[in-house]
């Protein structure tokens, strides 16, 4: 009798432990509804919408609408940039963000993350921030190598390199 209770007993805690556990948010497939936009570069000067799909090369140009293009990702390279966001763990940093803890340069730069998961939006501002590479922290790290990452996916698609070279150079 005490066996059977045992077992029982055993078996309700493993229901209960089962039926209570929850995966995170963001975890699993990606949303239908997934939509991001990222702003990066030397003073925020190139940035993407997915929703839209309007892709800036730099906004600081003579004519800055030669440096302006759209670009439709494949379905594939959306989901890489959703495992990668979802990787990062985006609802656990604050809205405003510095990857460098306080430590500058000039030029600096500037990181908008912004995403839409079932509805929800974040965002996540760096402003300013050094163009040092590495981050002051494994949080810093693992934003910057995400930013860098998604930066990777647009830069390498045939519509970045359609656009012209950059007219002005910073040092």
């Amino acid at each position: 009798m005490k066996k059977c209770f045992a077992l029982l007993l055993a078996l309700l805690f493993i229901i209960l432990f089962c039926g209570c556990s929850k995966e995170p948010e963001n975890s699993g497939a990606m949303p239908e509804n997934f939509a991001f936009s990222l702003t990066w570069n030397t003073y925020g000067i190139s940035s993407y919408d997915s929703a839209s799909g309007r892709l800036v090369k730099t906004t600081d140009a003579t004519v800055p609408e030669n440096y302006v293009t759209t670009l439709e990702l494949t379905e594939s390279q959306l989901a890489e940039i959703w495992q990668i966001i979802d990787d990062l763990g985006i609802e656990n940093y604050p809205e405003e963000f510095d990857p460098f803890d306080g430590a500058k340069s000039e030029p600096h730069r500037t990181i908008v993350l912004s995403t839409v998961i079932d509805g929800a939006q974040r965002e996540i501002r760096c402003e300013e921030i050094s163009l040092g590479a590495g981050g002051a922290t494994k949080r810093g790290e693992a934003f910057l190598t995400a930013v860098s990452d998604i930066v990777n996916i647009i830069e390498s698609t045939a519509e970045w390199r359609s656009l012209p070279d950059y007219e002005f150079l910073y040092d």
